[in-house]
């Protein structure tokens, strides 16, 4: 590299083309990994590399619109997005309980960190997305010159090892057990779509040697296939949009897939019909979540 201090690095943030018709397949795909992890089928230790696939595709095509937005939309952006569908979310589970098992099993709160995992499964992507949004705003507005940068990699460096090591030492409740164990995944999403290659390529293998070293191997292997599949699915380009469709209904199988497993769950052994829920409790939480947004864009004509 032959700038020199003071000049802005190159930038290689994900630019809007038909790449992006990937990544939303890629999301789609997670999303059945993550309801198979869940109902413990087949292909259950992909939910965790899908859980870390969603937050690399959140923070890693978010940088280049979060710079040009000042905080106040950006935050109004982040709590309409993650905390009105959580604060949704967690009602939707409290009334099925009431339905399901009685009023009691609604109001008792013996663990309040529950708030953050949720009421049903642990759905814990939701409340760490949004505590994390100002880290995402700061480092999207870290100016791209290479004493800025190197800086920056630094950081990121120390503090994924911090958290790999309160992963392993701390003996961390959840959900901060998970907070920790992807808090690597998440700055690598970060420095992904700032620098070259060679920026946050070397930051993965900085944190995988250490992650290894220290004996948290499953955080880098989960860390390590969603990069993998994400640099895989971005060299890949698709003409047609129907990806796109797909990939816009994963947040929403996310949202209500619960919902779907407490319900289905309640009629069906669990133990024995593990892939038959999966499927039901997928294609079902598709067709609702799809439905809904056919219905609401109609009315919004």
């Amino acid at each position: 590299m032959t700038t020199t201090q003071g000049t802005a690095m190159p930038s290689q943030a994900i630019p809007r083309t038909k790449k992006r018709q990937s990544l939303e397949l890629l999301r789609f795909l997670a999303m059945i990994f993550i309801v198979m992890g869940h109902l413990g089928g087949t292909g259950a230790q992909l939910g965790n590399t899908a859980l870390s696939l969603f937050i690399l595709l959140s923070v890693a095509l978010s940088g280049a619109s979060v710079a040009r937005h000042g905080f106040r939309r950006f935050a109004i952006s982040r709590l309409q997005r993650i905390l009105v569908p959580w604060l949704i979310w967690c009602g939707i589970y409290l009334a099925l309980f009431t339905l399901l098992d009685g009023p009691a099993a609604t109001f008792r709160l013996t663990n309040p960190l529950s708030l953050l995992i949720g009421p049903a499964l642990h759905l814990w992507f939701l409340p760490f997305m949004l505590l994390v949004s100002p880290l995402i705003y700061v480092i999207a507005l870290v100016p791209r010159t290479i004493a800025a940068q190197a800086a920056l990699w630094i950081i990121c460096s120390i503090t994924a090892c911090v958290a790999l090591y309160l992963y392993l030492t701390a003996e961390l409740p959840q959900p901060l057990i998970q907070w920790s164990s992807v808090f690597p995944t998440l700055l690598y999403g970060l420095l992904r779509g700032r620098g070259t290659p060679i920026y946050y390529a070397s930051f993965l293998v900085f944190i995988c040697a250490i992650g290894v070293g220290m004996g948290a191997e499953l955080p880098i292997v989960y860390l390590t296939l969603a990069v993998i599949l994400f640099e895989v699915f971005m060299g890949l380009h698709i003409n047609a949009t129907w990806p796109s469709r797909l990939g816009s209904t994963a947040f929403g199988i996310y949202l209500v897939h619960p919902a779907f497993i407490v319900f289905f769950t309640h009629f069906i052994p669990y133990e024995s019909n593990k892939k038959l829920l999966t499927g039901l409790v997928f294609v079902t939480s598709w067709i609702a979540v799809d439905l809904y947004y056919q219905v609401t864009a109609r009315l919004s004509r």
